[in-house]
């Protein structure tokens, strides 16, 4: 179902996107649209400080 409306993106649900053959993300994915939507889902600056954090361990 792909959709239009906006979405704010946790750390988590980013983490899970960046893995390789993550279900959980081909199944947000099926779910949500994410990938066919004209609107590019946004994230905090906390998520990315966290990405960040997580980057440099």
């Amino acid at each position: 179902m792909a959709t239009t409306l906006p979405y704010l993106l946790d750390t988590n649900i980013v983490l899970l996107w960046t893995r390789e053959n993550s279900t959980v993300a081909e199944a947000l994915d099926r779910q949500f649209g994410l990938r066919d939507s004209p609107f590019r889902p946004a994230i905090s600056e906390v998520t990315v400080a966290e990405l960040l954090a997580f980057a440099e361990k």
